[in-house]
């Protein structure tokens, strides 16, 4: 299990997300404000593209960058966050305003232990192979992600953005006559974690592989291996079995943060049961000030 930390600070949560990848922060009285406020404190937050296509809605004040998590009610399999595009995150920041009386678990598995779980021969064939997603996104998205409807600014935007994670993964980008915004991102099945450098598995082949439905937005994702081959169904379950025996619940609380590395640390959620849940999400790129002295 992760650490809970009562009434922690910034800097005991990026010490847990340096050495855990994730950390629970237990506060019953806590407020939409005071989590926007703690986050502030090491976070810069971005806009979530899916509010502009419905799959989320906005929460919290004006400029907060808050959305719902996605607004199914079906369990979702670990992934991590954004991992097909330049603006994935460096912190998933969730938050409990109403806790479920039952069911609705966030589910947390630390890649670098499934890493080092997988059979041999698949563990070296993953870590030679590299995962291609081609996502293809209207203006709606792309406009929100990258701050302008202007294909010549995102595309700037977007090398900055990439400038993170080069050498391990690339972008190749084209706008369209309709002003799309077709992308393919290749970046390896396994590859360093923000704070140490230690392989980790994360990715979102999971979350690809099974999730459909009105608030997923697969119709826009096409992901194979580096040679154009889908993904097969034997490599996908074995990735699964290793997975399950990792991944734990994390029960909600009200005023609950839970804080997860991205680079590190896949999640998803068991299926909600109660209709009464809410939980929100902040996504963010760390500041570097205050990263340099954990």
């Amino acid at each position: 299990m992760f650490p809970i930390i009562t009434h922690g600070s910034s800097e005991d949560a990026l010490k847990a997300l340096r050495d855990n990848g994730a950390a629970i922060l237990r506060d019953p009285d806590r407020t939409i404000d005071e989590f926007v406020s703690f986050t502030d404190e090491f976070v810069d937050a971005d806009p979530y593209h899916s509010v502009a296509t419905g799959e989320r809605d906005t929460a919290g004040a004006e400029g907060t960058n808050i959305a719902t998590v996605n607004k199914g009610v079906g369990a979702m399999a670990l992934h991590r966050e954004s991992s097909f595009l330049p603006t994935q995150p460096d912190v998933v920041a969730l938050f409990c305003e109403r806790a479920p009386g039952r069911g609705g678990e966030t589910t947390v598995c630390d890649g670098v232990k499934l890493r080092a779980a997988l059979p041999e021969e698949l563990r070296t064939f993953l870590e030679h192979e590299v995962l291609v997603w081609r996502f293809v996104m209207p203006v709606e998205r792309w406009s929100v992600i990258y701050g302008t409807d202007r294909p010549e600014q995102a595309a700037q935007r977007i090398k900055e953005l990439m400038d993170r994670f080069a050498p391990t993964a690339t972008y190749d980008f084209a706008f369209t006559d309709d002003n799309e915004l077709d992308g393919t991102y290749r970046a390896p099945f396994v590859s360093p974690t923000f704070w140490n450098g230690v392989p980790a598995f994360s990715n979102s082949l999971l979350y690809w592989y099974h999730n459909q439905g009105p608030f997923i937005a697969k119709r826009l994702h096409h992901v194979t291996l580096s040679n154009g081959d889908r993904i097969s169904a034997d490599v996908v379950e074995a990735i699964e079995e290793c997975a399950e025996k990792l991944t734990v619940g994390m029960d909600w609380q009200r005023g609950d943060i839970v804080l997860l590395d991205n680079s590190r640390v896949m999640h998803g959620r068991r299926a909600i049961v109660d209709s009464q849940r809410r939980i929100l999400v902040r996504l963010g790129r760390y500041r570097p000030e205050t990263t340099s002295s954990v």
